[in-house]
């Protein structure tokens, strides 16, 4: 018995050296990390021409980059955010670090942190968060052209795919700008753009550059289906969608540009669908306000042709008392009208101008749907700017508050506008272009 209790306690003995060497001579996470770390920044700086970069945060909208890092821990960048970042080069630092997971860290201000930055006042984005985009970033999939990564806050999706000569060639020459002008043209020109599928169903597919989204919007049998997605302008020729969109035969990941037609070209499945105009509309305007169109801009400082007497009325009410409330020499462009199906709020947005700065005074209403017709009843200003303009903005607001509202295509022009007509205050109609 003695020989076998010394056999048990001398085979735990040997077990627990074994073990405690199999551990010793494993290979530590930490240094499986630190070797990754220094396998993603050689995968990033060996790129001689840089990434395409496509940038997507988690509630909508998609912006294109491009970056070339190098080895002294520094990234050159250009976005198609607006003009300024399109054609001038942002140089800032980054960093590659590892708490759980390898992670790219932008760690000075760059391009990257506009998107993010929580004052509304630099690009319009929401108090606190911005666009809901990120700065940090952790690595997801990475092969030898192609890197996935994911935020480390907000959860963007960050794409990127290397650039070749001729694509870092057209960044630095500003084509990123170059794009969104095609873009722009081809919008101004084609009408009712669809897509068409092997079953015959007419898909709505337009290109919002103000939202920087593309929705496709059909009738699957009775029934309305929307698909909205973020989009980013890339390379020579390029709007790149955040994720396929797949329906029927459809298989849709990007669109083509043509550089000198101003035309749009689907690929679909690597093959080349051309989209369609049709001279009708394919949708009730009132069915895709806040999905396919997410606002309707109304000239302010002039009238426009087919406006009604009563908004002409009240809107030049408005611009008297407006101006005598601020600085001399400030002007009131336009009036945005951004729909949000989801809460049932429409955000009336007064832009205001003074000198080089455009800032916004917003105005909430809710609504209800009374079969066709919007009733908007008038909740609040929202933030100072709203406040201070909400007196002089009282006859708009009059003219808004508990109409019934029908929102109808204007074919009058060659750009596709909307008309707003409140059925309850007769001559209150206004006319916008549709973004």
């Amino acid at each position: 018995m003695k020989k076998y209790i010394a056999w048990i306690i001398l085979s735990l003995l040997v077990l627990c050296y074994a073990c405690k060497k199999n551990e010793f001579e494993g290979e530590r996470p930490d240094k499986k990390l630190g070797e990754a770390l220094v396998s993603f920044e050689k995968t990033l700086v060996s790129a001689e021409h840089g990434w395409k970069a496509h940038l997507y945060p988690d509630r909508g909208r998609g912006f294109g980059f491009y970056l070339k890092f190098n080895d002294k821990n520094r990234v050159t960048m250009y976005s198609d955010i607006n003009n300024a970042t399109g054609t001038t080069s942002k140089e800032s630092s980054f960093r590659l670090k590892a708490v759980t997971t390898p992670a790219l860290y932008f760690d000075t201000y760059s391009y990257m942190h506009l998107l993010a930055d929580p004052d509304p006042a630099i690009l319009n984005g929401v108090p606190g968060w911005g666009m809901f985009s990120d700065f940090e970033f952790n690595f997801k999939k990475v092969s030898a052209d192609t890197i996935e990564l994911v935020g480390s806050l907000s959860k963007s999706k960050l794409v990127l795919v290397k650039a070749n000569a001729e694509e870092s060639a057209a960044y630095s020459n500003g084509n990123l700008n170059n794009l969104r002008i095609v873009a722009e043209n081809y919008n101004k020109t084609a009408r009712f753009p669809y897509l068409n599928t092997k079953s015959g169903v007419r898909v709505s597919t337009a290109l919002n550059l103000v939202t920087k989204e593309v929705s496709f919007v059909y009738l699957n049998g009775s029934k309305l289906e929307t698909k909205i997605l973020g989009f980013a302008f890339s390379g020579l020729n390029e709007i790149v969608l955040k994720e396929a969109f797949v329906f029927d035969d459809l298989h849709v990941e990007k669109f083509v540009l043509g550089l000198n037609d101003n035309t749009v070209v689907a690929m679909n499945a690597g093959q080349r669908l051309p989209i369609q105009s049709a001279a009708e509309p394919i949708l009730p305007l009132n069915k895709i306000l806040g999905v396919q169109y997410m606002s309707i801009v109304v000239p302010m400082e002039q009238a426009v042709v087919g406006s009604g007497a009563e908004f002409n009325t009240r809107r030049t009410a408005f611009l008297t008392a407006a101006r005598s409330a601020l600085a001399a020499g400030t002007i009131f462009p336009q009036m945005n009208l951004v729909f949000d199906i989801k809460e049932q709020v429409l955000v009336v947005n007064q832009i205001i101008r003074q000198g080089f700065n455009n800032f916004s005074a917003l105005y909430i209403f809710t609504y209800r749907m009374d079969g066709d017709q919007f009733v908007l009843n008038y909740e609040q200003p929202l933030y100072g700017n709203a406040e201070v303009l909400e007196n002089a903005f009282k006859p708009i607001i009059e003219g808004f508050h508990q109409g019934k509202f029908e929102f109808n295509y204007d074919l009058t022009a060659t750009q596709i506008r909307a008309s707003g007509e409140n059925k309850n205050l007769a001559g209150f109609k206004f006319i916008g272009e549709l973004n």
